[in-house]
């Protein structure tokens, strides 16, 4: 009870026995007045009504302390068992005492649990897994409505069915041994299935389930995995492409460690080493690349990392067998799992060196063994051309005029290639010093004169000079080749151009004709080796598409740069930059 309710109960208790005390001394006064002289009668008569008072009294006291009980006490309590037998009870409560607070207290845990079941309720009807429950045979008692789009089903239309009917053959006696006996089991069951839809689709799902002894039932919640499982299976398959593409690949594979120590090898890899991947497997690279003691392999790694990281790097490999293997290693660093790794890629190139050696004894060959003759003859046709050994009729000096270009082309052919094979190996050699570009101009134009005047086509040089930084004999190359095209190309009676720009670095010479021109889809790569814009033109005008490429060599070996610019039809210019002299 409240203190209100309290302190009525404490002064009723307290007028009670106020009351009665009273009617005890009232008593005790009437006996005591007697003695004064009343009439006995009279004072009987008032000690008979003391006395009926003093006995009703109480039991008016108890009446009344029955009633205020029952009022206080006994109707909240009764108000109380209604709110909690009906849990909806939205009376009013008349009561103010401690039973009323405890009643509306109920009364606000009704309402909150109401809402909470409600909330609840909807969060298992709006989310995006299925929340299910399963009997103890497996079938459904109670689904949310995920099962839509999910499972393709109706929440009504699974309710009684049993799992195994809707799942893919195959996976039936798995689910249905995690599901059935799951309530002697205090632990998370999970698993994974397959369920048919009714259009024909597989689903994959992953099941999380625990049993539930109030509902008693398996209380499930499925996750839709079909995007998960197809992500993995094509993750599956990179890996096995890629797992593939190593082992096939002929180029030996190895991952190290960022210490040098051999974590995979492809088979193209045992086999330029002869061991197998188990024994090199935890090894170091040293082992392959010739043994070293200990102290000496991290040096030999980081200098390894340094060079081939950044490109090509030739190697001799030590097979088990103790072969060297001449290679070509490089070297790729990536992270995995936060791990520094290395990707090494080591190429035999036995075969290419044998190739490059036989290469080099041909070109020694066509130097020393086929020019020699070709010089004598071209010097034996010359005699006969000069009448030297008797008189040769017109029609033999024809014939003799045309062997000597014959065997001059092949003279300048078989130099080109010479000088191309220098330039592939590394032995082109430039001697560069302050070089006038007029002297470079009139020796170029000397050498072609003869061409031009049969060609009948004329050249016109700059009268303006420069001095570069350049191996003129190199440059003069450049410029014949250049000149002779533009004059093979021109027309009759036509006049190439010799033009000379200069800037404050460098000096620009062009050399422009009024040939056919070059067409824009082949300009690009006019300046590659054995291409020429029309392939009839090596019968035609000669040539085996050498030169240009040659002189795009000899020019970036000045650091300059050469280039193209044609009008088809009307005009084309070749031209070239070299640094002008320092001094």
């Amino acid at each position: 009870m409240n203190l209100r309710v309290s302190t009525k109960f404490y002064l009723l208790l307290f007028l009670l026995w106020i009351i009665e005390a009273a009617l005890i001394v009232a008593d005790r006064c009437i006996g005591n007045f007697s003695d004064f002289g009343l009439p006995a009668d009279h004072s009987r008569r008032m000690h008979t009504v003391l006395f009926l008072f003093q006995v009703l009294m109480p039991g008016a006291g108890c009446c009344f302390l029955a009633i205020f009980f029952h009022r206080q006490i006994t109707s909240p309590l009764k108000e109380m068992q209604m709110e909690v037998n009906s849990l909806a009870c939205e009376g009013h409560i008349n009561s103010s005492d401690d039973i009323g607070d405890l009643v509306k207290s109920i009364r606000l845990s009704n309402r909150r649990a109401i809402e909470t079941r409600r909330q609840e309720r909807a969060t298992i009807d709006n989310a995006v897994d299925v929340i299910c429950l399963l009997d103890a045979s497996g079938r459904f008692t109670s689904v949310n409505a995920a099962t839509n789009k999910i499972f393709g089903e109706k929440p009504q239309d699974l309710i009684g069915k049993s799992l195994a009917d809707f799942l893919v053959l195959e996976d039936v006696d798995e689910s249905l041994s995690k599901t059935i006996g799951a309530e002697q089991s205090i632990d998370t069951i999970t698993f994974e299935n397959r369920w048919k839809r009714r259009d024909g689709r597989i689903v994959n799902l992953l099941w999380s389930a625990h049993w539930s002894a109030t509902d008693k039932g398996l209380f499930c919640v499925v996750h839709d995995i079909t995007e998960r499982k197809l992500a993995e299976e094509l993750l599956r398959e990179s890996e096995e492409r890629l797992r593939l593409i190593l082992t096939k690949l002929p180029v030996a594979i190895m991952i190290i460690s960022d210490r040098g120590h051999i974590e995979f090898v492809n088979f193209a890899g045992e086999t330029l080493t002869r061991y197998t991947c188990s024994e090199l497997d935890g090894k170091h690279i040293c082992l392959v690349l010739g043994e070293r003691l200990i102290s000496q392999r991290q040096p030999l790694l980081n200098e390894l990392i340094e060079e081939c990281t950044n490109g090509m790097v030739a190697a001799t490999v030590t097979a088990k067998t103790g072969e060297n293997v001449a290679t070509e290693l490089s070297m790729s660093r990536f992270l995995y799992r936060g791990q520094t790794k290395f990707l090494v890629a080591a190429l035999d190139v036995t075969a290419r060196y044998e190739l490059e050696k036989l290469k080099r004894e041909f070109v020694a060959m066509i130097s020393h063994d086929l020019r020699t003759p070709l010089a004598s003859i071209f010097l034996v046709l010359t005699t006969l051309e000069d009448d030297s050994h008797g008189t040769i009729s017109p029609e033999g000096k024809i014939q003799i005029v045309q062997t000597k270009n014959e065997i001059e082309r092949l003279t300048r052919l078989i130099g080109d290639l010479l000088d191309m094979e220098k330039m592939q190996s590394g032995h082109f050699s430039m001697h560069f010093e302050n070089t006038p570009i007029s002297s470079v101009v009139r020796a170029s134009v000397d050498a072609v004169r003869k061409i031009g005047e049969l060609r009948q086509v004329s050249i016109e040089i700059p009268v303006e000079d420069a001095v570069c930084q350049a191996d003129g004999g190199r440059l003069i190359q450049v410029l014949i080749n250049l000149l002779s095209n533009a004059i093979k190309f021109s027309p009759r009676g036509a006049k190439v151009r010799i033009l000379l720009e200069e800037s404050p670095h460098q000096v620009k010479v062009s050399v422009i004709d009024r040939g056919r021109g070059i067409p824009p889809d082949k300009v690009e790569w006019v300046f590659e080796r054995f291409k020429q814009v029309d392939q009839s033109d090596w019968r035609s005008k000669g040539g085996v598409g050498l030169g240009l490429a040659i002189c795009k060599s000899i020019i970036e070996h000045h650091q300059g740069r050469i280039g193209v610019e044609s009008i088809p039809g009307d005009k084309t210019t070749f031209w070239f930059t070299i640094a002008k002299s320092r001094s």
